[in-house]
């Protein structure tokens, strides 16, 4: 079963090798600072995000 869905995984990872990260990868100053609003954003997210979605498995 496993050696099927790696098989069927295949297309999918051919399709996402055409992507780069260019919002990532800044070039400028105020790239570099929106690059690291973004990853403040993102982790201060996951502080809250986290924890309420293991409660609510928790609880359920």
């Amino acid at each position: 079963m496993s050696r099927t869905r790696a098989f069927l995984a295949l297309p999918l990872l051919t399709l996402l090798r055409g992507c780069n990260l260019v919002v990532l990868n800044p070039t400028g100053d105020m790239a570099i600072q929106q690059r690291d609003l973004i990853v403040l954003a993102t982790i201060l997210m996951l502080i809250v995000v986290l924890p309420v979605m293991c409660l609510t498995v928790y609880f359920t």
